[in-house]
């Protein structure tokens, strides 16, 4: 039988195409360690120093910069480079207090735009299931891995469901806010050829899988589009709850 890879490296030519590298300068990458966010769609944190940001030349130079504390996702120093960076989180820069979000693009799968330091508090998260827990409570399971345990007593949550949106601090985890799906409310593509679109959601036509399901966006322009609903995440009702770079 024959050996599997380590699993510990990647080659270039084999990471993701959208990851600002060269694929035939060197052989050998930086393959993100397990956490938060897949690796098709998260960009490991000493590359989002190096290459996207361009504050060190080399991964030895990007790592010292990590290993000082100067650099914060969600509002907890990171100091592994192997991190994997993904959509909606909140990376700020300590030492120039400058700090930005994480969000789909259309052309580069994921762009880091600058917010204002009153939005690094917080962060969208889209619901991916609920479950029931202890004493009945409900435990909300978010797409970057966190869980939100709802008491069984507030029922004016009990009805969050599966691609709703919710609106925590951070690090604290604590629910701010929340956008149903169903409201029609402004939303951004997070995957297939749409990727980072934006409009409002209009109508969603039911398939066999929910998953699937057809959802009709919408843009400001009056155009609409269709993508399927596992794409879908809501960003706000009347106006989204980020900052954006067009919508």
């Amino acid at each position: 039988m024959s050996k599997k890879g380590s699993s510990r490296h990647l080659k270039r030519h084999a990471s993701p195409a959208f990851w600002p590298i060269h694929r035939k300068e060197y052989t050998w990458t930086v393959k993100p360690s397990p956490g938060p966010h897949p690796a098709r769609y998260s960009i490991p944190l000493g590359i989002v120093i190096r290459d996207l940001f361009r504050y060190a030349l080399t991964m030895k130079e990007a790592k010292r910069i990590l290993s000082q504390g100067l650099v914060k996702i969600d509002n907890i120093v990171r100091r592994d480079h192997r991190f994997p960076v993904g959509f909606m989180d909140v990376l700020s820069l300590v030492s120039l207090n400058k700090h930005y979000r994480v969000i789909p693009h259309q052309n580069r799968i994921i762009s880091l735009i600058e917010i204002p330091e009153n939005e690094a508090s917080y962060k969208l998260c889209r619901i991916e299931n609920k479950t029931l827990v202890n004493n009945g409570n409900i435990q909300l399971n978010l797409h970057d891995g966190r869980a939100i345990e709802l008491r069984s007593e507030n029922t004016s949550l009990s009805n969050l469901s599966r691609f709703d949106t919710v609106k925590i601090s951070v690090p604290e985890g604590k629910l701010m806010d929340y956008v149903k799906l169903n409201s029609n409310p402004l939303v951004i593509v997070i995957g297939g050829k749409n990727i980072g679109l934006t409009g409002r959601l209009i109508e969603l036509k039911t398939v066999r899988k929910r998953d699937l399901n057809i959802a009709s966006i919408q843009k400001l322009d009056g155009t609409v589009f269709q993508t399927i609903l596992k794409y879908v995440f809501p960003i706000g009702n009347e106006k989204p709850l980020l900052t954006l770079p067009t919508l």
